[in-house]
């Protein structure tokens, strides 16, 4: 869930103040480590009866799973974060210097902007102040009588004091590392630990429609109006993202299984090798494949024309696709216009 809204206040309560006891989150081991189990962090979760309405304004109601989970290395990596940007705040702000004429506003602006760029604003605190000196002096040369002007001239001085807040400092390792995923399906179909593995992998799903925004499969700019058209248009990008990532899942699979890598699909650095290799690059490593189209008679006979590569035939093997795909000789028959006609 994206910290907006609600969002940050409940998930705060809930980890100070959890309405259940957090249960410890060990997944199965990895293939790299079948021994050992993996003790990721803790969790726990909120059940939640969500109202809303249909697109055509009819009430309706459904029940979520708010999974609370705490990942133990991004708590730490949190951790260290936040103290590394208040040094790096509280040392722009000792080298902070008034400017002349300038009161205390402009300078607390420019302290909060400070820390808003470090994102300390909730640990750091800065304290503004401004001492006023009143001068009064003779509004005319020489020496001043019981008549002279007198003129009054104003001078500030701005001071700032930095603090920590150590009582939102003592708060930050214990909502350090945690997120809120949500789920609709029932803890008999996904249970907290099996629900929490997925969530771990959904960066495979984000990587695939990463794709639409700027890969080979851009869905930008759009240049349809009629909504049916656009709905058709997406339709046939979500089919080719799913052919591409069937092909991306089938060749790690078989990477994996054999516990190898796949060399030669980086141009200019043939020896670099890989287990994680993209659909995108496999494919053009085929790009150089061509299918002669000739009319004979009737009829039109289809042949491909360059033998393949060993890199294309490992391919083929990781795709678990037989070579003979590109080894054939097609014939197509004309449709006959006339007796159509």
């Amino acid at each position: 869930m994206p910290l907006t809204g609600e969002v940050p206040d409940l998930l705060r309560a809930w980890v100070l103040h959890p309405p259940v006891e957090p249960q410890p989150l060990v997944l199965p081991p990895t293939r790299d480590d079948p021994a050992t189990l993996r003790d990721v962090g803790m969790g726990f979760e909120v059940a939640r009866l969500i109202d809303g309405r249909t697109t055509t304004d009819v009430p309706i109601q459904w029940s979520e799973r708010w999974l609370v989970l705490q990942r133990t290395a991004w708590a730490k990596r949190q951790q260290h974060a936040i103290m590394a940007r208040l040094s790096r705040a509280e040392a722009d702000l000792a080298r902070l210097r008034v400017k002349k004429g300038e009161r205390a506003d402009a300078v607390r602006e420019r302290t909060d902007a400070v820390r808003k760029r470090y994102d300390v604003a909730a640990w750091l605190e800065v304290a503004v102040t401004e001492t006023a000196t009143v001068q009064r002096r003779s509004g005319r040369k020489g020496r001043p009588s019981a008549t002279t002007p007198v003129e009054e001239l104003t001078t500030y001085q701005v001071q700032w004091t930095v603090q920590r807040n150590e009582t939102a400092l003592a708060d930050a390792p214990t909502l350090a590392g945690w997120r809120i995923c949500v789920t609709n399906s029932t803890p008999d179909d996904v249970s907290l630990v099996q629900a929490t593995a997925r969530y771990r992998e959904e960066w495979t799903v984000e990587h695939g429609f990463h794709r639409w925004k700027g890969g080979q499969l851009p869905a930008l700019p759009l240049f349809l109006h009629i909504a049916w058209r656009i709905r058709g248009l997406m339709l046939l990008l979500l089919i080719a993202l799913h052919v591409l990532a069937l092909l991306e899942w089938q060749a790690r699979r078989t990477l994996a299984t054999e516990q190898t890598t796949v060399a030669g699909l980086v141009p200019g650095n043939p020896k670099m090798a890989t287990a994680h290799p993209t659909a995108e690059r496999l494919l053009a490593m085929c790009t150089s494949l061509h299918l002669l189209l000739q009319q004979v008679g009737d009829q039109r006979v289809g042949q491909v024309l360059e033998a393949l590569t060993p890199l294309q035939q490992r391919i083929l093997h990781l795709l678990r696709l037989p070579a003979t795909l590109y080894r054939f000789q097609a014939t197509l028959s004309l449709p006959d216009v006339a007796a159509e006609g």
